[in-house]
């Protein structure tokens, strides 16, 4: 919804309070409904005409404002701060402890998936031991902070502490609606904690379930990394790291993993997205524009081989060069067409998963998402027996 309806369908519920059209047309500030709305309130405080009747009234019409919003989006992009959580405490102070926590060394631990055959990938990450608050979030249900102490933990090895955390964090993810689905440290930690569940389990963890399962586990993902893509528009920017916008940095990555998991298991979304929706084309599109997205901000170094894997599967239709070759001579479409296609197929898929998702179509009992957490602790304890 643009600036110019949001203002216009304000305008529209508030036209029963006194004063405020003629306040809103008068009105060069921020374009955020609610500074607006607070502006308007400390006006009428300032000239003494705020009654405790106006107050509520005020805060009636700003809620009906949310909902009649809320009906005119698809529920993906948009961020309802009535149904918001208040998590900014608990968040600042495990941001605190995060950082007084992490370490400065960069580990190093194997991809589960290789997308490259010639070599051995790896994955960088940053160590922090989280031992010392243990007991002091075992309690937390936060998707974030469940989901931020188990991947630490699981990359630690620490899988008795690590896989306890991730179920948390995933308790929320297949039921609808969730309670963090408005915020966006919530959204964020149930992705990241999804992400992480696929990847421990790996093509054999995934096709050891029965296909509707793991189809709803790889269908539940992509909604959430498309959910969490489309909030990033919403982000303020004073939410950053080096000043770039946490918001540029979350596009960035979910467009990239995103990317990852189409290619990973193409057969399955195949299915998933149905006839003629190609992953491949898709992966072409999110690889690439996630480079386009890192581009915006000076750190196209950072995707410069999203950039790569995106021309190579135009080129080649796989990320190892050949002279079979690829979509560049099967589609009737430049690289950039396909790109914006896919972008376009995406927002679509996005959409019907999440009707899927809001009649309960992705849900895992509590049991069954411990049955498998079980399993995955077996695997992972027998894996480094292998290694």
């Amino acid at each position: 919804m643009k600036l110019e309806d949001q203002a216009s369908l304000l305008a529209q519920l508030f036209a029963s309070v006194p004063g405020f059209e003629q306040f809103l047309a008068s009105y060069h500030g921020d374009k955020d409904i609610y500074i607006i709305v607070s502006a308007f309130r400390d006006k009428l405080e300032t000239e003494g005409r705020l009654t405790e009747s106006m107050d509520i009234t005020l805060k009636i019409m700003l809620e009906k404002y949310e909902d009649t919003k809320e009906l005119s989006l698809d529920g993906l992009h948009y961020i309802n701060k009535h149904l918001q959580i208040n998590d900014s405490c608990e968040l600042q102070e495990f941001f605190e402890d995060r950082k007084r926590l992490t370490l400065k060394e960069i580990k190093f631990k194997r991809a589960e998936v290789q997308h490259y055959k010639t070599i051995t990938e790896k994955i960088a990450y940053q160590q922090i031991d989280y031992s010392s608050v243990i007991e002091k979030y075992i309690k937390s249900n936060h998707p974030y902070i469940c989901s931020q102490i188990a991947q630490a933990c699981i990359n630690a090895k620490k899988y008795h502490i690590g896989l306890p955390f991730l179920q948390k964090a995933l308790r929320h993810v297949f039921s609808s609606p969730n309670a963090y689905w408005h915020n966006v440290y919530g959204i964020t930690g149930c992705t990241d904690a999804l992400y992480e569940l696929q990847h421990l389990l790996g093509r054999v963890g995934m096709n050891e379930m029965t296909q509707l399962k793991s189809c709803g586990i790889l269908s539940c993902l992509y909604l959430y990394l498309s959910r969490a893509i489309y909030m990033c528009d919403n982000q303020s920017e004073n939410l950053s790291v080096d000043e770039i916008p946490y918001g540029a940095i979350m596009k960035i990555n979910y467009l990239s993993m995103r990317g990852d998991i189409e290619y990973d298991y193409k057969f399955d979304f195949s299915m998933i997205f149905g006839m003629g929706i190609n992953p491949d084309i898709q992966f072409i599109s999110d690889k690439y524009l996630c480079y386009h997205e890192a581009q915006k901000y000076g750190i196209q170094i950072v995707a410069e081989q999203c950039y790569k894997d995106s021309l190579k599967m135009y080129q080649h239709g796989s990320l190892i060069p050949n002279s079979m070759g690829g979509y560049l001579d099967i589609e009737d479409a430049t690289w950039g067409e396909l790109v914006q296609r896919g972008q376009v197929r995406s927002e679509t898929i996005a959409s019907n998963l999440y009707k899927i998702y809001q009649k309960g179509g992705f849900r895992l009992s509590v049991n069954e998402l411990s049955d498998i957490i079980s399993a995955l602790r077996d695997r992972l304890y027998m894996w480094d027996v292998e290694l």
